[in-house]
C-alpha cells in the first residue's frame, strides 16, 4: 500500500476479508484483485508442495482456501492469487508464477490441486503466484517505519519534522476499525468497498491532515531564541526541544487521550497569558496552575513536556 502510494497509483485494500489482504488494483473503477495469503516461519526449511496443499479432516488446503475465496469475485475481476512467504519453497527461493515452476514440481502441484478440486485446470496455474519476502519477522515494525518515513520524505520533503508513528497507530486503528465489521455482514462487492477497504483517497487525506495540522505549529526556532533573552539556561533550552518533539507526537495523536485531557486542561489556563510579562513567565505559571491542581497525568509530569503542549494549544487557539 505504501509502495503504491509513493508510486502516485490507484488502490484500495481490504484486510482480514477471506485472505490475509484483498488488494484492487483501483479504488473508483477495480477491475483488478489480488488475493494475498501470508504466511511466516521462523524455521529457515523451504515451504514445501506437500504443506501448502495439505488437508486436515476435509478441509481446504492453505492454496485451496485461496481457490475457494477467490471464487466469488472471478466474473468480476481479472485475478491473482499471491502466497507470499518469508522462507524459499522447494520450488523456487525467488517470486515466481505456478505455470512458471519446472515441469516436475509443476505436475506434483496439480495433481495435488486437482484431487481438491477436480474441475481445477492447467491454465489456471497462471493466476497463482508465490513471493519470497526478505523481511525478518523480528523486524516488521522497524520496517514499515523505514518505509513509512520515506513515503513522508517523498510527500513533505526531508525537513519536515514529524514522528511517523503516530500516523501509523491512526492508520492501523482505521485497519482495525475495518476489520471489526462482521464479514457476515458483506453481502456484495459495494459493501465490501465501503465497510472493509482502505482507499488512495482515505490515505491522501490523512497526509493532507498531517500536512495542514503541522503547518499550524510555532516557529521553535524563534521560540527558543525568546526563551533564553528571558533567562532560560542553555539546557534547559535542550530540554524543552527535546520535549517538543515528544509534545508535538503526542499532540497530533488522537487516540492519545491522556494527552487530550491535559491539552484541555491547559486550554482552560490560557487566561493566564495577559497576566505574564513574557512567554516564560507564562509557561511557569500555567504549569504551576496544573500542578497545584493534580491536572498533569503521570506520564507527563516533565515540566518542559507540559511547557512544550502549552505551546502548542497556545498556538492553535490564536
Amino acid at each position: 500500500m505504501l509502495d503504491r502510494h509513493q508510486a502516485e497509483l490507484d488502490y484500495m485494500v481490504a484486510f482480514e476479508f477471506h485472505d490475509d489482504v484483498l488488494f484492487f488494483h483501483s479504488e473508483n473503477s477495480p477491475a483488478k484483485v489480488d488475493f494475498i495469503q501470508v504466511k511466516t516461519s521462523k524455521k529457515a526449511d523451504p515451504r514445501k508442495i506437500s504443506e501448502l496443499t495439505a488437508r486436515k479432516d476435509g478441509a481446504n488446503s492453505v492454496v485451496g482456501k485461496m481457490l475457494q475465496n477467490s471464487s466469488s469475485l472471478e466474473n468480476d475481476f481479472e485475478i491473482r492469487m499471491i502466497l507470499v512467504s518469508n522462507n524459499a519453497f522447494e520450488f523456487s527461493d525467488a517470486d515466481i508464477c505456478a505455470s512458471e515452476m519446472d515441469s516436475k514440481h509443476k505436475q506434483k502441484f496439480l495433481n495435488k490441486l486437482k484431487e481438491e478440486f477436480p474441475e481445477f485446470s492447467e491454465d489456471r496455474l497462471v493466476q497463482l503466484h508465490f513471493r519470497v519476502s526478505k523481511i525478518a519477522v523480528d523486524h516488521i515494525d522497524t520496517f514499515l517505519k523505514g518505509r513509512t518515513q520515506e513515503l513522508f520524505e517523498k510527500r513533505f520533503g526531508k525537513d519536515f519534522k514529524i514522528n511517523v508513528s503516530t500516523w501509523i497507530r491512526l492508520i492501523q486503528g482505521e485497519i482495525n476499525r475495518k476489520n471489526n465489521h462482521p464479514a457476515t455482514a458483506i453481502n456484495n462487492v459495494d459493501d465490501l468497498i465501503a465497510h472493509k477497504c482502505i482507499s488512495k483517497s482515505f490515505i491522501e487525506q490523512t497526509l493532507t491532515d498531517v500536512e495542514n495540522r503541522h503547518k499550524n505549529t510555532p516557529d521553535i526556532g524563534w521560540l527558543k531564541n525568546q526563551l533564553s533573552a528571558h533567562g532560560w539556561s542553555y539546557d534547559d533550552v535542550i530540554s524543552f526541544d527535546k520535549a517538543y518533539a515528544r509534545a508535538l507526537s503526542d499532540y497530533n495523536d488522537p487516540n492519545n487521550e491522556e494527552c487530550l485531557l491535559l491539552q484541555k486542561c491547559i486550554a482552560g489556563k490560557l487566561s493566564l497569558i495577559k497576566t505574564q510579562e513574557n512567554i516564560s513567565d507564562f509557561l511557569d505559571a500555567v504549569y504551576s496552575e496544573l500542578s497545584s491542581a493534580g491536572e498533569i497525568p503521570a506520564p507527563y509530569q516533565n515540566k518542559f513536556y507540559v511547557y512544550a503542549l502549552t505551546v502548542l494549544v497556545q498556538y492553535e487557539k490564536q
